[in-house]
């Protein structure tokens, strides 16, 4: 599985992000309104294409609250 990161992390205790696991046959842009990845380099980074199908929402609402809501974290004060 993924590596519990600190940005997945930020993102889950914000709120604002849900993990899932999803079987391979599901992720697909029919049955996806929008997704996106975490990662200390790119933040949250919205997925906008499946196997070259659109997602309907890309960026999407929870995605772009959830960059919006990480950025805020970045600038504001990460003591442990």
């Amino acid at each position: 599985g993924c590596l519990a990161g600190v940005t997945r992390g930020l993102v889950l205790e914000s709120g604002l992000g849900r993990e899932a696991d999803v079987h391979f046959s599901e992720f697909s842009a029919e049955r996806l309104d929008e997704a996106f990845l975490t990662s200390t380099l790119r933040g949250v980074q919205p997925i906008a294409t499946i196997d070259g199908v659109a997602l309907r929402a890309a960026p999407g609402a929870i995605a772009t609250a959830a960059a919006a809501r990480y950025d805020a974290l970045l600038d504001g004060d990460l003591e442990p």
